[in-house]
C-alpha cells in the first residue's frame, strides 16, 4: 500500500503541476480527448486438473519465456488475533525457505542457474506465488515451483530473515505520513475486527515457525487454487508437467466465508501524533459492495470528485486554484458483501493550512453530492480514464490471465471485463447525480490527520471534538 500511495501522490503532483501552465493545459485536453482503442483479449484456455486445481493458460511462442502464478483463495483475515502478519511471512518464507527435497542454499543456486525469478503476494482474499523463467528450463523450473507450493521447508534462518525485513518495513512505514494515514484510517473505520487488524511490530515479534505451518495447513494447503501460466509451451506440455507434480496433492479444498464487518457510521475527528511539516489528511465513510449495480456510476463519480488524474474537483479547487495541497485525490472502493468498501478523499498539505484544506474537502464532497461538477464533459473524461486503465490491466498476458483468476474468486463471469466496459459506457449524467445523492454522506465523514497536535488540533475544532491518538505501531 505504501508503494501504491507514493506512486499515486507523485503522479498527482506531476500532472497537476503540468496543468498549471497554458501549454500543459492544452496538452492535457488533447490527452483527455484521445481515442480509446478496443480491448483485445488474448486467447485464454481453461481446464481443471484431476486434483481440483483450475488452469488458465495463454500459449505465446513470441519469446522463449514462461511466466506462471499460483493464486490461492486464502485470506489474510483468518490469522489469529495477535498474530497479524502470519500470512505475509508465510508466503515470503515459502518463496525463500527451500523445500523438503532441496535446502534453501541449493534452491537459490538452482534458481540462479535457470534465471528463474520468484515473487509472492498476499491480500484480503487471495495469496500468490509467481515464477518467471526461460522456456528451456520448463521442467526443472516447474518441479521446483510445485515443490515450493506443496512441500515447503520453513527454514528457520530464512524465516528469521523474512521477519526482520517485515519489521524493517514497518519502521520505514512509520516515517511516511501518507502511509500512516492510510493504515490508521483503516483501523479507525474497521475497528477491532479482522478487517481492522494489521501487522504491527508487536504481532510480528510474536510469530514463530509453528504459526506459519498451522496457517499453511489450514488456509493454503486446503485453499482453492488457480494455476495461471503464459508463454512458450503447449497446453499438452503444461498439462503433463502439472499432473506429474500435483498428482499427490488432493486435499479436501474448502471455500471459507469471509468475516462480516459492521461499521459505525458516527462522524469524528482524529489526529495521529506525528511531528511533520506536511500533514496527511484522509476523510471518508463506509461505501458499498462490488456486486452493487451502482458500482459503475460510482466509479464515474469518483473520477469527477478526485479520481481523474488531470481534472477533478479536489485537484482543481485545492491544488490548481489555491495551491494549498501537494496532492489531492479520492477513491471509492468496493468490498465483498461481508465488508463494503470505502469512500475516501485524501490530501497532503502544509501543517499551517490543514484546517483550510479540510474545510475545502468537506465542501467539495457536499457540493458534489448536490450535483456540482457532474457534467457531460467531466463524465466523458472519467469514462476515458477508466477505459484506458483496463487496457493497462490487461496489457501483459500474465496480468490478463491473473485477472481471470481474480474474477473467479469474486464470482464474476469469464467475460466480466467486457461487461464492465460496456456498463461504464452506459453511465449517464443522471446516473452519476443519483449515486452522488445516495452514497456521499458529508454528515458521516470521519476526518483523520497525521500531524503535530499542537499545530493542527486548534485548526480542526470547527469540525468536531478532536481526539489525539498515537500511531498504532
Amino acid at each position: 500500500m505504501k508503494r501504491v500511495l507514493i506512486t499515486i501522490l507523485l503522479l498527482s503532483h506531476a500532472v497537476t503541476a503540468l496543468a498549471l501552465t497554458p501549454k500543459g493545459a492544452a496538452h492535457i485536453h488533447q490527452l483527455e480527448n484521445r481515442h480509446i482503442p478496443d480491448l483485445k483479449m488474448p486467447a485464454l484456455q481453461y481446464w481443471d486438473l484431476p486434483n481440483g486445481w483450475h488452469v488458465i493458460f495463454i500459449e505465446d511462442h513470441s519469446l522463449p519465456l514462461i511466466s506462471a502464478k499460483v493464486v490461492v483463495r486464502s485470506s489474510d483475515l483468518f490469522v489469529p488475533k495477535g498474530k497479524e502478519g502470519v500470512a505475509g511471512l508465510l508466503m515470503s518464507t515459502m518463496r525463500t525457505g527451500g523445500t523438503v527435497a532441496t535446502p534453501p542454499q541449493q534452491l537459490d543456486e538452482d534458481l540462479d542457474m535457470m534465471a528463474l525469478r520468484l515473487s509472492d503476494g498476499i491480500s484480503e482474499e487471495a495469496a500468490s506465488i509467481s515464477l518467471g523463467t526461460l522456456s528451456r528450463y520448463a521442467d526443472p523450473a516447474f518441479r521446483h515451483f510445485f515443490e515450493i507450493l506443496l512441500t515447503p521447508r520453513f527454514d528457520n534462518s530464512r524465516f528469521d530473515g523474512a521477519k526482520k525485513r517485515r519489521l524493517d518495513g514497518i519502521r520505514r512505514q512509520n516515517e511516511n505520513p501518507g502511509a500512516i494515514a492510510q493504515r490508521e484510517f483503516s483501523i479507525w473505520l474497521n475497528g477491532d475486527t479482522p478487517w481492522g487488524r494489521i501487522p504491527t511490530s508487536k504481532s510480528i515479534s510474536h510469530i514463530g515457525v509453528s504459526d506459519l505451518k498451522s496457517y499453511y495447513q489450514d488456509h493454503v494447503q486446503h485453499g482453492e487454487k488457480w494455476l495461471v501460466v503464459t508463454g512458450d509451451l503447449t497446453r499438452a506440455k503444461l498439462n503433463d508437467l502439472a499432473q506429474k507434480a500435483l498428482s499427490m496433492d488432493q486435499p479436501p479444498y474448502k471455500i471459507e466465508t469471509l468475516p462480516a464487518l459492521a461499521r459505525d457510521n458516527t462522524p469524528g475527528v482524529r489526529v495521529v501524533n506525528k511531528k511533520v511539516t506536511q500533514t496527511a489528511i484522509i476523510m471518508g465513510h463506509s461505501g458499498t459492495s462490488r456486486d452493487n449495480p451502482d458500482k459503475f456510476a460510482l466509479l464515474i463519480l469518483n473520477g469527477v470528485l478526485g479520481g481523474n488524474p488531470f481534472t477533478n474537483r479536489l485537484v482543481q479547487s485545492i491544488r490548481v486554484e489555491r495551491g494549498l495541497a501537494y496532492s489531492a485525490w479520492s477513491t471509492i472502493s468496493f468490498g465483498p458483501k461481508q465488508a463494503p468498501g470505502l469512500v475516501m478523499a485524501v490530501a497532503m498539505t502544509r501543517a499551517e493550512k490543514t484546517g483550510e484544506v479540510v474545510g475545502l474537502m468537506k465542501d467539495i464532497i457536499a457540493s458534489t453530492r448536490d450535483g456540482a461538477g457532474i457534467t457531460e464533459e467531466a463524465i466523458t473524461i472519467a469514462k476515458r480514464n477508466i477505459m484506458s486503465a483496463t487496457l493497462f490491466q490487461f496489457a501483459q498476458p500474465l496480468d490478463a490471465a491473473t485477472q481471470q483468476a481474480t474474477f473467479a474468486i469474486f464470482g464474476y463471469p469469464r467475460n466480466y471485463i467486457q461487461e464492465f466496459r460496456q456498463n461504464i459506457m452506459k453511465v449517464t449524467v443522471a446516473d452519476v447525480k443519483r449515486v452522488a445523492k445516495t452514497y456521499l454522506h458529508p454528515d458521516q465523514l470521519r476526518i483523520l490527520v497525521v500531524g503535530d497536535p499542537k499545530t493542527v488540533s486548534p485548526q480542526l475544532k470547527p469540525f468536531g471534538k478532536v481526539q489525539v491518538v498515537q500511531p498504532s505501531h
